[in-house]
This record gives C-alpha cells, structure tokens and sequence, in this order.
C-alpha cells in the first residue's frame, strides 16, 4: 500500500522557513524534485497562470 507523501521522509526534510523564502517557480520545481522524483516530466498546468 502506498504511503501517504505528508508521512514520507522526503516530506519531513522540508524547513518551512525555506519554504516561504521560495518564489512560485522555485517552489513548484522542488515539490516535484520531492513528490515524482524527476520534475522534467511534469508540466506546469497553464490555468495555474492566471
């Protein structure tokens, strides 16, 4: 059974304070570094641009 991502290690290794430091490109890069392993694969949704 697949674990849920919040309870993962990966998710764990997040600071906050860092987090907020992010600008939206940035943060969208490493939530995808972190959630699918490789974030080239994703696209970024063009309705998250309006």
């Amino acid at each position: 059974m697949a674990q849920h991502y919040l309870l993962s290690s990966k998710s764990k290794n997040l600071n906050l304070k860092q987090i907020f430091r992010l600008n939206e490109e940035e943060a969208f890069q490493l939530l995808k570094a972190n959630r699918w392993e490789n974030p080239d694969k994703i696209l970024q949704s063009s309705t998250s641009k309006l």
